[in-house]
């Protein structure tokens, strides 16, 4: 069922945090600090890392909590961790009370998205919440291939929600909301454009080969000779053969770096990465495979050019930064990446 490979898919990508956070955290501290940041702070780095990663892992296996806000609540344990960490090893913090009005002010979205997100991830309101909107909410792509966005069911909805809620919660000056706007109206356009591009290329990438006949999209006779995801699939599956595992984080990388995200990454590669792992480490290994190019994509929101701009934007500096951030990061992003690799290669032959 859908649910069932939501859930498998969910708890690969977990088995490769342990690993992945706790570098993430060392590149983190070393990007902001350099050497001596990373000798002073390391042991915070590496708990909050593996605070981070077993939470999610321990969400996972259990099923005790919604998959869409496995993230969430792994990133609320790290955040308690890391406060507690500091509060009880700093002398200015330790007579300030736990529940300090502002930090709860300033925590209060957040704390409202993982509340909603709960409702609205339970089967019942989940269910009615997306058939509320029914054939309104369905469009057709091309042909007889149609989707359904299930928007109020959306996470992406939620955050909407939330961030308009919080307006009244935080109450921002005129001003400050005037910025906020104006900030978000400069920055929606890269994002908006990139997943678009990113959604139709997979679209093209997918059906090419494909023709319309009585208003049907099928394949045609020559469709696996045609098709762009099969013609590349079988590029690297002679290319790497049972090495494939290897490389197939770069994929992801390299499909986030360009589209700015992990998702768009997952979109465009999702059929290629399927048919390169038929024809190179069986069908059974997809998972795996799979699991492994969205951590890749993860792993390349270090170096994706739009978050790194929206980064700069919101803490006031320019492209100079920008491009010193990049070349920071961008040999440890491939060194994880390669990790990425060489535990898939272990998850899968082992």
């Amino acid at each position: 069922s859908l649910s069932s490979f939501v859930w498998d898919y969910t708890f690969k990508i977990t088995a490769f945090l342990p690993f992945i956070s706790m570098l993430f955290a060392f590149l983190m501290l070393y990007t902001v600090g350099g050497a001596q940041a990373l000798k002073k702070h390391w042991v915070a780095a590496m708990l909050s890392g593996l605070v981070l990663s077993l939470t999610a892992l321990f969400l996972a296996y259990s099923r005790i909590a919604p998959v869409e806000i496995i993230g969430i609540l792994s990133g609320l344990a790290t955040m308690f961790f890391v406060y507690f960490y500091y509060k009880n090893g700093s002398n200015a913090t330790k007579n300030q009370t736990f529940f300090q009005k502002d930090l709860l002010v300033a925590s209060s979205p957040f704390i409202l998205l993982i509340l909603l997100s709960f409702v609205v991830n339970m089967h019942s309101v989940k269910l009615y919440l997306s058939n509320l909107l029914n054939h309104y909410e369905v469009i057709t792509v091309f042909a007889d291939k149609k989707e359904d966005l299930n928007i109020l069911s959306s996470v992406w909805f939620l955050i909407m929600v939330v961030s308009l809620l919080s307006i009244f919660i935080l109450k921002p000056t005129a001003n400050q909301l005037n910025n906020t706007v104006k900030l978000w109206l400069k920055r929606i356009w890269g994002p908006f454009l990139a997943y678009s591009l990113f959604f139709s290329v997979a679209y093209i990438m997918a059906w090419s080969g494909m023709d319309v006949i009585d208003g049907k999209l099928l394949p045609t006779a020559n469709f696996a000779q045609n098709n762009m995801d099969i013609i590349i699939a079988q590029g690297f599956a002679q290319s790497f053969g049972s090495f494939y595992p290897l490389v197939a984080p770069f994929l992801g990388l390299i499909g986030a770096f360009v589209g700015g995200s992990a998702t768009a990454s997952n979109v465009l590669f999702a059929k290629i990465q399927w048919e390169a792992t038929i024809s190179t480490v069986g069908i059974n290994s997809f998972m795996w495979i799979y699991a492994a190019h969205a951590v890749g994509g993860g792993i390349a929101s270090a170096i994706t050019p739009s978050k790194i701009t929206n980064a700069a934007a919101t803490i006031g500096v320019g492209g100079k930064e920008e491009a010193q951030f990049i070349k920071a990061t961008i040999l440890p992003v491939l060194f994880m990446c390669l990790l990425v690799g060489i535990l898939s290669m272990i998850f899968i032959y082992l």
